[in-house]
Protein backbone atom coordinates (compact mmCIF):
# COMPACT_ATOMS: atom_id res chain seq x y z
CA UNK A 1 0.00 0.00 0.00
CA UNK A 2 2.73 2.18 0.87
CA UNK A 3 4.04 1.50 -2.48
CA UNK A 4 1.10 2.09 -3.87
CA UNK A 5 1.04 5.38 -2.35
CA UNK A 6 4.35 6.43 -3.95
CA UNK A 7 3.38 5.26 -6.85
CA UNK A 8 0.59 7.48 -6.79
CA UNK A 9 2.52 10.58 -5.47
CA UNK A 10 4.32 10.24 -8.10
CA UNK A 11 2.21 10.06 -10.31
CA UNK A 12 0.15 13.20 -9.20
CA UNK A 13 3.60 15.14 -8.57
CA UNK A 14 4.11 14.28 -12.58
CA UNK A 15 0.73 15.15 -13.64
CA UNK A 16 1.07 18.35 -11.94
CA UNK A 17 4.56 19.10 -12.93
CA UNK A 18 3.13 18.21 -16.70
CA UNK A 19 0.69 20.79 -16.25
CA UNK A 20 3.11 23.36 -14.88
CA UNK A 21 5.24 22.39 -17.48
CA UNK A 22 2.65 22.91 -19.86
CA UNK A 23 0.78 25.84 -18.75
CA UNK A 24 4.52 27.45 -18.56
CA UNK A 25 5.22 27.21 -21.94
CA UNK A 26 1.62 27.77 -23.09
CA UNK A 27 2.27 31.13 -21.26
CA UNK A 28 5.80 31.26 -22.51
CA UNK A 29 4.20 31.05 -26.22
CA UNK A 30 1.62 33.46 -25.49
CA UNK A 31 4.48 35.95 -24.28
CA UNK A 32 6.38 35.45 -27.36
CA UNK A 33 3.54 35.77 -29.58
CA UNK A 34 2.50 39.06 -27.44
CA UNK A 35 6.10 40.22 -28.14
CA UNK A 36 5.57 39.62 -31.59
CA UNK A 37 2.62 41.29 -32.26
CA UNK A 38 4.00 44.41 -29.92
CA UNK A 39 6.85 44.22 -32.52
CA UNK A 40 4.60 43.92 -35.64
CA UNK A 41 2.43 46.92 -33.94
CA UNK A 42 5.85 49.21 -33.21
CA UNK A 43 6.88 48.57 -36.45
CA UNK A 44 3.60 49.67 -38.60
CA UNK A 45 3.12 52.28 -36.33
CA UNK A 46 6.67 53.97 -37.16
CA UNK A 47 5.78 53.22 -40.66
CA UNK A 48 2.70 54.80 -40.57
CA UNK A 49 4.44 57.51 -38.45
CA UNK A 50 6.96 57.71 -41.44
CA UNK A 51 4.56 57.86 -44.31
CA UNK A 52 2.87 60.59 -42.57
CA UNK A 53 6.05 62.53 -41.84
CA UNK A 54 6.65 62.21 -45.95
CA UNK A 55 3.13 63.00 -45.91
CA UNK A 56 3.52 66.06 -44.27
CA UNK A 57 6.80 66.94 -46.21
CA UNK A 58 5.01 66.58 -49.20
CA UNK A 59 2.20 68.98 -48.14
CA UNK A 60 4.71 71.62 -46.85
CA UNK A 61 6.59 71.63 -49.87
CA UNK A 62 2.95 71.75 -51.90
CA UNK A 63 2.13 75.08 -49.48
CA UNK A 64 5.15 76.74 -50.16
CA UNK A 65 4.76 76.10 -54.18
CA UNK A 66 1.35 77.01 -53.84
CA UNK A 67 2.60 80.31 -51.83
CA UNK A 68 5.29 80.97 -54.40
CA UNK A 69 3.37 80.95 -57.01
CA UNK A 70 0.54 83.26 -55.43
CA UNK A 71 4.19 85.52 -55.02
CA UNK A 72 4.84 85.42 -58.35
CA UNK A 73 1.48 85.87 -59.52
CA UNK A 74 1.08 89.12 -57.44
CA UNK A 75 4.85 90.28 -58.65
CA UNK A 76 3.50 89.19 -62.41
CA UNK A 77 3.60 93.12 -64.19
CA UNK A 78 1.01 92.97 -66.83
CA UNK A 79 0.88 95.36 -69.46
CA UNK A 80 -2.04 97.39 -70.07
CA UNK A 81 -3.41 98.65 -73.95
CA UNK A 82 -3.35 102.66 -72.36
CA UNK A 83 0.61 102.33 -71.86
CA UNK A 84 0.02 101.39 -68.00
CA UNK A 85 1.66 98.52 -66.12
CA UNK A 86 -0.12 96.99 -63.24
CA UNK A 87 1.76 94.32 -60.60
CA UNK A 88 -1.14 92.89 -58.40
CA UNK A 89 -3.82 95.34 -57.61
CA UNK A 90 -0.65 98.15 -57.80
CA UNK A 91 -0.09 100.53 -60.86
CA UNK A 92 3.39 101.41 -61.63
CA UNK A 93 4.78 104.21 -62.91
CA UNK A 94 8.26 104.81 -64.22
CA UNK A 95 7.94 107.54 -67.31
CA UNK A 96 6.85 111.41 -66.64
CA UNK A 97 4.77 110.80 -69.72
CA UNK A 98 2.50 108.40 -67.37
CA UNK A 99 1.87 110.78 -64.25
CA UNK A 100 1.32 113.51 -67.04
CA UNK A 101 -1.47 110.84 -68.77
CA UNK A 102 -2.74 109.85 -64.85
CA UNK A 103 -3.12 113.38 -64.00
CA UNK A 104 -5.39 113.76 -66.97
CA UNK A 105 -7.63 110.41 -65.96
CA UNK A 106 -8.05 111.82 -62.80
CA UNK A 107 -9.16 115.44 -63.64
CA UNK A 108 -11.92 113.95 -66.48
CA UNK A 109 -13.02 111.29 -63.39
CA UNK A 110 -12.37 108.22 -66.14
CA UNK A 111 -10.87 105.27 -65.35
CA UNK A 112 -7.38 103.27 -65.59
CA UNK A 113 -8.60 100.45 -66.90
CA UNK A 114 -12.41 99.19 -66.74
CA UNK A 115 -13.97 99.15 -63.42
CA UNK A 116 -11.09 100.97 -61.78
CA UNK A 117 -11.17 104.50 -61.00
CA UNK A 118 -8.10 106.66 -61.87
CA UNK A 119 -8.73 108.80 -59.08
CA UNK A 120 -9.17 105.72 -56.52
CA UNK A 121 -6.41 103.73 -57.41
CA UNK A 122 -2.73 102.16 -55.71
CA UNK A 123 0.07 103.54 -57.74
CA UNK A 124 3.74 102.93 -56.86
CA UNK A 125 6.70 104.58 -58.73
CA UNK A 126 9.69 102.86 -60.37
CA UNK A 127 11.76 105.42 -61.32
CA UNK A 128 12.82 109.34 -60.15
CA UNK A 129 10.39 111.30 -62.66
CA UNK A 130 11.50 114.84 -63.51
CA UNK A 131 8.14 116.86 -65.24
CA UNK A 132 9.42 119.22 -67.50
CA UNK A 133 5.94 121.46 -67.49
CA UNK A 134 3.37 122.75 -65.22
CA UNK A 135 1.97 119.85 -62.92
CA UNK A 136 -1.09 119.19 -61.01
CA UNK A 137 -2.17 115.57 -59.88
CA UNK A 138 -5.92 116.29 -58.72
CA UNK A 139 -8.37 119.59 -58.49
CA UNK A 140 -10.91 120.74 -56.19
CA UNK A 141 -13.83 118.82 -57.94
CA UNK A 142 -11.99 116.03 -59.03
CA UNK A 143 -9.75 115.19 -55.97
CA UNK A 144 -7.20 112.30 -56.08
CA UNK A 145 -8.29 110.19 -53.61
CA UNK A 146 -5.82 107.10 -53.69
CA UNK A 147 -2.58 106.11 -52.84
CA UNK A 148 0.99 106.63 -54.25
CA UNK A 149 3.96 104.72 -53.11
CA UNK A 150 7.24 106.40 -54.01
CA UNK A 151 9.14 103.66 -53.15
CA UNK A 152 12.10 105.67 -52.04
CA UNK A 153 12.21 107.69 -55.61
CA UNK A 154 11.91 111.78 -56.35
CA UNK A 155 9.15 113.45 -58.27
CA UNK A 156 10.63 116.82 -59.21
CA UNK A 157 8.89 119.50 -61.58
CA UNK A 158 6.81 122.62 -61.74
CA UNK A 159 4.41 122.74 -58.86
CA UNK A 160 1.84 125.54 -58.19
CA UNK A 161 2.61 125.80 -54.94
CA UNK A 162 4.50 127.84 -52.18
CA UNK A 163 5.89 124.84 -50.53
CA UNK A 164 8.98 123.31 -51.84
CA UNK A 165 8.93 120.00 -50.46
CA UNK A 166 5.65 117.69 -50.08
CA UNK A 167 3.15 115.75 -51.95
CA UNK A 168 0.88 118.91 -51.19
CA UNK A 169 3.59 120.77 -53.83
CA UNK A 170 1.34 118.70 -56.78
CA UNK A 171 -1.30 116.76 -55.09
CA UNK A 172 -4.88 117.94 -54.67
CA UNK A 173 -6.93 115.61 -52.17
CA UNK A 174 -9.90 115.78 -49.97
CA UNK A 175 -7.41 114.12 -47.02
CA UNK A 176 -8.04 110.34 -48.50
CA UNK A 177 -5.14 109.94 -50.17
CA UNK A 178 -1.99 107.81 -48.97
CA UNK A 179 1.22 109.44 -50.02
CA UNK A 180 4.33 107.52 -48.58
CA UNK A 181 8.17 106.83 -49.45
CA UNK A 182 8.17 109.72 -51.62
CA UNK A 183 10.63 112.63 -52.34
CA UNK A 184 9.26 115.82 -53.69
CA UNK A 185 11.65 118.72 -55.05
CA UNK A 186 9.30 121.89 -56.34
CA UNK A 187 11.66 123.88 -58.85
CA UNK A 188 9.04 126.53 -59.49
CA UNK A 189 11.09 129.21 -57.10
CA UNK A 190 12.44 132.53 -58.22
CA UNK A 191 14.52 132.46 -61.82
CA UNK A 192 13.25 129.06 -62.77
CA UNK A 193 10.88 128.49 -65.69
CA UNK A 194 7.38 127.22 -65.76
CA UNK A 195 6.04 125.25 -69.22
CA UNK A 196 2.66 125.91 -70.01
CA UNK A 197 0.27 124.87 -72.84
CA UNK A 198 -2.38 126.55 -74.23
CA UNK A 199 -3.50 123.90 -76.84
CA UNK A 200 -7.15 125.39 -77.50
CA UNK A 201 -8.98 128.27 -79.16
CA UNK A 202 -10.74 129.48 -76.04
CA UNK A 203 -7.74 128.45 -73.95
CA UNK A 204 -9.90 130.12 -71.11
CA UNK A 205 -8.32 127.17 -68.54
CA UNK A 206 -4.67 127.29 -69.44
CA UNK A 207 -4.12 131.03 -69.38
CA UNK A 208 -6.02 131.23 -65.88
CA UNK A 209 -3.41 128.60 -64.62
CA UNK A 210 -0.67 131.04 -66.43
CA UNK A 211 -1.93 133.82 -64.66
CA UNK A 212 -1.61 131.70 -61.29
CA UNK A 213 1.58 131.00 -61.60
CA UNK A 214 3.10 134.87 -62.32
CA UNK A 215 0.53 135.75 -59.67
CA UNK A 216 2.31 132.68 -56.59
CA UNK A 217 5.74 133.25 -58.19
CA UNK A 218 6.52 136.58 -59.54
CA UNK A 219 9.95 135.80 -60.21
CA UNK A 220 9.80 132.82 -61.94
CA UNK A 221 10.45 132.75 -65.82
CA UNK A 222 7.82 131.77 -68.01
CA UNK A 223 7.67 129.59 -71.02
CA UNK A 224 4.43 128.87 -73.44
CA UNK A 225 3.07 126.93 -76.09
CA UNK A 226 0.49 128.44 -77.95
CA UNK A 227 -1.41 125.88 -80.33
CA UNK A 228 -4.46 127.12 -79.93
CA UNK A 229 -3.64 130.16 -82.46
CA UNK A 230 -7.18 131.91 -81.89
CA UNK A 231 -7.27 131.98 -78.10
CA UNK A 232 -7.71 135.40 -76.88
CA UNK A 233 -4.53 136.30 -75.00
CA UNK A 234 -5.03 140.07 -74.45
CA UNK A 235 -4.80 139.35 -70.81
CA UNK A 236 -2.27 137.36 -70.39
CA UNK A 237 0.18 139.25 -72.08
CA UNK A 238 -0.92 142.40 -70.04
CA UNK A 239 0.10 140.53 -66.95
CA UNK A 240 3.50 139.02 -68.73
CA UNK A 241 3.98 142.85 -69.84
CA UNK A 242 3.76 143.96 -65.59
CA UNK A 243 6.14 140.61 -65.13
CA UNK A 244 8.59 141.79 -67.43
CA UNK A 245 8.64 145.60 -66.10
CA UNK A 246 9.00 144.62 -62.80
CA UNK A 247 11.74 146.53 -60.77
CA UNK A 248 13.31 143.09 -59.14
CA UNK A 249 16.57 141.41 -61.03
CA UNK A 250 15.92 140.46 -64.43
CA UNK A 251 19.54 138.65 -65.21
CA UNK A 252 18.62 135.19 -66.44
CA UNK A 253 14.81 135.63 -66.51
CA UNK A 254 12.85 135.35 -70.02
CA UNK A 255 9.50 135.27 -71.81
CA UNK A 256 9.38 132.49 -74.40
CA UNK A 257 6.36 131.50 -76.33
CA UNK A 258 6.35 129.17 -78.93
CA UNK A 259 3.04 129.11 -81.87
CA UNK A 260 2.62 125.72 -82.79
CA UNK A 261 1.76 123.79 -84.99
CA UNK A 262 4.43 125.03 -87.65
CA UNK A 263 2.70 126.32 -90.68
CA UNK A 264 0.73 128.96 -91.84
CA UNK A 265 -2.60 128.60 -90.46
CA UNK A 266 -4.00 128.53 -93.90
CA UNK A 267 -3.49 132.34 -94.42
CA UNK A 268 -6.01 133.17 -91.54
CA UNK A 269 -4.63 135.67 -88.93
CA UNK A 270 -3.29 134.22 -85.68
CA UNK A 271 -5.21 136.24 -83.10
CA UNK A 272 -3.34 134.91 -80.04
CA UNK A 273 0.18 135.63 -81.21
CA UNK A 274 -0.66 139.73 -82.06
CA UNK A 275 -0.81 140.97 -78.85
CA UNK A 276 2.58 139.49 -77.98
CA UNK A 277 4.27 141.88 -80.63
CA UNK A 278 3.12 144.22 -78.27
CA UNK A 279 5.31 143.42 -75.64
CA UNK A 280 8.40 145.23 -77.24
CA UNK A 281 8.57 148.85 -76.93
CA UNK A 282 7.84 150.66 -79.94
CA UNK A 283 10.72 150.50 -82.19
CA UNK A 284 11.12 146.93 -81.73
CA UNK A 285 7.09 146.45 -82.28
CA UNK A 286 7.57 148.58 -85.63
CA UNK A 287 10.44 145.89 -86.48
CA UNK A 288 8.11 143.04 -85.81
CA UNK A 289 5.31 144.43 -87.69
CA UNK A 290 6.89 145.23 -90.79
CA UNK A 291 8.16 141.58 -91.03
CA UNK A 292 5.12 140.07 -90.31
CA UNK A 293 3.42 141.90 -93.01
CA UNK A 294 5.16 140.09 -95.89
CA UNK A 295 2.56 138.02 -97.83
CA UNK A 296 1.53 134.69 -95.79
CA UNK A 297 4.43 135.24 -92.84
CA UNK A 298 3.10 134.87 -89.49
CA UNK A 299 4.88 135.16 -86.03
CA UNK A 300 6.21 131.61 -84.65
CA UNK A 301 8.71 132.47 -82.21
CA UNK A 302 9.51 135.14 -79.74
CA UNK A 303 11.23 135.11 -76.89
CA UNK A 304 12.15 138.07 -73.83
CA UNK A 305 15.30 137.67 -71.73
CA UNK A 306 17.55 140.16 -69.87
CA UNK A 307 21.13 139.36 -70.05
CA UNK A 308 23.30 141.78 -67.38
CA UNK A 309 21.97 145.14 -68.72
CA UNK A 310 20.96 144.66 -72.28
CA UNK A 311 17.57 143.54 -73.15
CA UNK A 312 17.02 140.85 -75.71
CA UNK A 313 14.24 140.19 -78.30
CA UNK A 314 14.44 136.96 -80.13
CA UNK A 315 11.52 136.54 -83.16
CA UNK A 316 11.31 133.89 -85.72
CA UNK A 317 8.91 134.17 -88.44
CA UNK A 318 7.50 131.50 -90.91
CA UNK A 319 7.03 132.71 -94.74
CA UNK A 320 6.83 131.02 -98.11
CA UNK A 321 10.27 129.75 -98.43
CA UNK A 322 11.99 129.17 -94.91
CA UNK A 323 12.13 130.72 -91.26
CA UNK A 324 13.85 133.96 -91.18
CA UNK A 325 15.64 134.45 -87.30
CA UNK A 326 15.87 137.85 -85.89
CA UNK A 327 17.42 139.54 -82.61
CA UNK A 328 16.41 142.77 -81.25
CA UNK A 329 19.09 144.16 -78.37
CA UNK A 330 18.74 147.35 -75.95
CA UNK A 331 20.21 148.59 -73.30
CA UNK A 332 23.56 149.01 -71.83
CA UNK A 333 27.12 146.70 -72.21
CA UNK A 334 30.66 147.56 -70.86
CA UNK A 335 29.52 150.80 -69.39
CA UNK A 336 28.03 151.89 -72.80
CA UNK A 337 24.70 152.70 -73.75
CA UNK A 338 23.41 150.64 -76.69
CA UNK A 339 20.51 151.82 -79.14
CA UNK A 340 18.40 149.68 -80.80
CA UNK A 341 20.13 146.92 -83.02
CA UNK A 342 18.11 144.39 -85.61
CA UNK A 343 20.00 141.13 -86.67
CA UNK A 344 19.15 138.57 -88.94
CA UNK A 345 20.55 135.60 -88.11
CA UNK A 346 21.13 132.58 -90.51
CA UNK A 347 18.53 129.65 -90.61
CA UNK A 348 19.61 126.77 -88.05
CA UNK A 349 19.73 123.51 -90.39
CA UNK A 350 18.96 121.27 -87.82
CA UNK A 351 16.55 123.72 -85.56
CA UNK A 352 12.70 122.23 -85.55
CA UNK A 353 11.70 123.93 -81.94
CA UNK A 354 13.20 126.45 -79.36
CA UNK A 355 13.08 124.66 -76.19
CA UNK A 356 16.66 125.02 -75.61
CA UNK A 357 17.02 128.83 -76.88
CA UNK A 358 18.80 131.00 -74.58
CA UNK A 359 21.59 133.50 -74.61
CA UNK A 360 24.39 134.54 -72.49
CA UNK A 361 27.45 136.42 -72.33
CA UNK A 362 30.98 135.02 -73.05
CA UNK A 363 34.14 136.06 -74.02
CA UNK A 364 33.84 134.35 -77.67
CA UNK A 365 36.95 136.33 -79.62
CA UNK A 366 39.49 136.14 -76.38
CA UNK A 367 39.72 140.36 -76.50
CA UNK A 368 38.56 140.11 -73.05
CA UNK A 369 35.38 141.45 -73.39
CA UNK A 370 32.23 139.80 -72.91
CA UNK A 371 30.24 139.09 -76.16
CA UNK A 372 26.92 137.16 -77.05
CA UNK A 373 26.69 133.64 -77.71
CA UNK A 374 23.15 132.46 -78.84
CA UNK A 375 22.29 128.45 -77.93
CA UNK A 376 20.02 127.32 -80.34
CA UNK A 377 19.14 123.66 -79.88
CA UNK A 378 20.08 120.26 -79.65
CA UNK A 379 20.60 117.47 -82.21
CA UNK A 380 21.53 114.04 -81.41
CA UNK A 381 22.64 111.14 -83.70
CA UNK A 382 24.97 107.95 -84.10
CA UNK A 383 27.68 110.62 -84.77
CA UNK A 384 27.27 112.26 -81.27
CA UNK A 385 25.64 114.89 -79.37
CA UNK A 386 25.90 118.93 -80.96
CA UNK A 387 24.45 122.11 -79.66
CA UNK A 388 23.58 125.10 -82.74
CA UNK A 389 25.42 127.88 -81.81
CA UNK A 390 25.55 131.84 -82.99
CA UNK A 391 27.90 134.33 -81.48
CA UNK A 392 27.39 138.45 -81.44
CA UNK A 393 30.46 140.30 -80.66
CA UNK A 394 30.77 143.29 -79.08
CA UNK A 395 32.92 146.10 -80.87
CA UNK A 396 34.58 147.63 -78.33
CA UNK A 397 35.54 150.93 -80.81
CA UNK A 398 32.25 151.48 -82.31
CA UNK A 399 30.15 150.57 -79.44
CA UNK A 400 27.82 148.27 -81.48
CA UNK A 401 27.29 144.44 -81.37
CA UNK A 402 28.32 142.71 -84.14
CA UNK A 403 26.86 139.29 -85.88
CA UNK A 404 30.44 137.01 -85.90
CA UNK A 405 29.57 134.77 -89.52
CA UNK A 406 33.20 132.59 -88.82
CA UNK A 407 31.80 131.19 -85.67
CA UNK A 408 31.16 127.41 -85.91
CA UNK A 409 27.70 126.68 -85.71
CA UNK A 410 27.84 123.37 -84.66
CA UNK A 411 29.69 122.22 -81.86
CA UNK A 412 29.91 120.06 -79.03
CA UNK A 413 32.89 121.11 -76.62
CA UNK A 414 33.06 124.90 -75.72
CA UNK A 415 36.39 125.70 -73.53
CA UNK A 416 36.61 129.57 -73.94
CA UNK A 417 38.82 129.46 -71.30
CA UNK A 418 41.36 127.74 -73.23
CA UNK A 419 40.94 129.78 -76.25
CA UNK A 420 39.10 127.47 -78.54
CA UNK A 421 35.75 125.07 -79.37
CA UNK A 422 35.58 121.72 -80.29
CA UNK A 423 33.48 119.63 -83.05
CA UNK A 424 34.11 116.06 -82.69
CA UNK A 425 31.87 113.12 -84.30
CA UNK A 426 31.52 110.20 -86.57
CA UNK A 427 31.06 109.82 -90.39
CA UNK A 428 29.27 106.13 -90.74
CA UNK A 429 32.01 103.64 -89.32
CA UNK A 430 35.07 104.02 -91.55
CA UNK A 431 35.98 107.87 -90.45
CA UNK A 432 35.86 109.77 -87.21
CA UNK A 433 37.19 113.80 -87.09
CA UNK A 434 38.05 116.52 -84.16
CA UNK A 435 37.92 120.12 -85.36
CA UNK A 436 39.39 122.34 -82.90
CA UNK A 437 38.59 126.05 -83.86
CA UNK A 438 40.18 129.73 -82.58
CA UNK A 439 40.29 132.76 -83.45
CA UNK A 440 43.11 133.84 -86.11
CA UNK A 441 43.47 137.40 -87.17
CA UNK A 442 40.23 138.23 -85.48
CA UNK A 443 38.00 135.36 -87.37
CA UNK A 444 37.43 131.75 -86.44
CA UNK A 445 39.17 129.13 -88.10
CA UNK A 446 40.10 125.31 -88.09
CA UNK A 447 43.43 125.60 -86.38
CA UNK A 448 43.69 121.69 -85.33
CA UNK A 449 42.26 118.87 -87.02
CA UNK A 450 42.55 115.15 -86.28
CA UNK A 451 41.29 112.45 -88.61
CA UNK A 452 40.51 108.64 -87.90
CA UNK A 453 40.17 106.31 -91.20
CA UNK A 454 39.31 102.90 -91.17
CA UNK A 455 39.99 100.34 -93.59
CA UNK A 456 37.64 97.90 -93.64
CA UNK A 457 34.54 97.17 -91.24
CA UNK A 458 35.60 93.51 -90.35
CA UNK A 459 39.10 95.06 -88.80
CA UNK A 460 37.57 98.23 -87.05
CA UNK A 461 40.21 98.59 -84.40
CA UNK A 462 42.81 99.38 -87.25
CA UNK A 463 43.08 102.55 -89.37
CA UNK A 464 45.12 105.74 -89.83
CA UNK A 465 45.04 108.68 -88.08
CA UNK A 466 45.91 112.13 -89.72
CA UNK A 467 47.04 115.16 -88.08
CA UNK A 468 46.58 118.57 -89.77
CA UNK A 469 47.43 122.21 -88.50
CA UNK A 470 45.88 125.21 -90.04
CA UNK A 471 44.36 122.88 -92.89
CA UNK A 472 48.29 121.14 -93.38
CA UNK A 473 48.76 117.91 -92.67
CA UNK A 474 51.94 117.18 -89.95
CA UNK A 475 51.92 113.47 -89.32
CA UNK A 476 50.09 109.96 -89.89
CA UNK A 477 49.80 107.39 -87.34
CA UNK A 478 49.40 103.88 -88.59
CA UNK A 479 46.51 101.96 -85.36
CA UNK A 480 45.79 99.31 -84.18
CA UNK A 481 44.18 99.89 -81.00
CA UNK A 482 41.81 102.85 -82.86
CA UNK A 483 39.99 105.70 -80.39
CA UNK A 484 42.17 104.43 -77.58
CA UNK A 485 45.39 104.61 -78.90
CA UNK A 486 44.22 108.12 -81.12
CA UNK A 487 43.48 109.97 -77.31
CA UNK A 488 47.02 108.59 -76.07
CA UNK A 489 48.68 110.60 -78.75
CA UNK A 490 46.33 113.83 -78.59
CA UNK A 491 44.94 113.77 -75.09
CA UNK A 492 44.46 117.57 -75.38
CA UNK A 493 42.01 117.48 -78.00
CA UNK A 494 39.58 115.60 -75.70
CA UNK A 495 39.11 112.95 -78.31
CA UNK A 496 35.75 111.61 -79.50
CA UNK A 497 35.84 108.84 -77.35
CA UNK A 498 34.80 111.15 -74.15
CA UNK A 499 32.23 112.72 -76.31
Amino acid sequence: MRECRKIGAKAVLGTVGMVVFLAAAICGYEWHCCMVEKDKLLADNNRQKMQLDAYEKKLDEYIQRLAEYERMEEERVEWLENGFSRQGGVYLIGKSGQMYELAELVAFGEEIEPGVAAAKADYRLVNDLELDDWFRLGSESMPFRGSLDGDGHTISGYFMSKSETGAECFLVSDGNARIENLIVENKMKAYSEVKINISTDEGSKEIGEALEVLRIFPQCSIKLRIEGYYADTDALVEALAEHWAGDWKRTGQCISVNFLPEHNCEGKDAVSMKPFVGLLEEGGSRIVEEILEKEESFLAFIRLEQVEGLECCTFAVHGKEEEEHHLLLRGQWDGEEVGLQHFVIPHAEYRKTYHNYYIEQEDVNFDGKADLLIHETNSWGSGGSFCEYRAIIWDVDKGRFAYCPSFPEVLNVLEFDRGRVLCRGRLGWEQEIVQEYGVVNGIYEETRRLELKRTSPEDSMAGVLYYYEMGKIIRTHNLTRGTEEASELYPDLSYWGKG
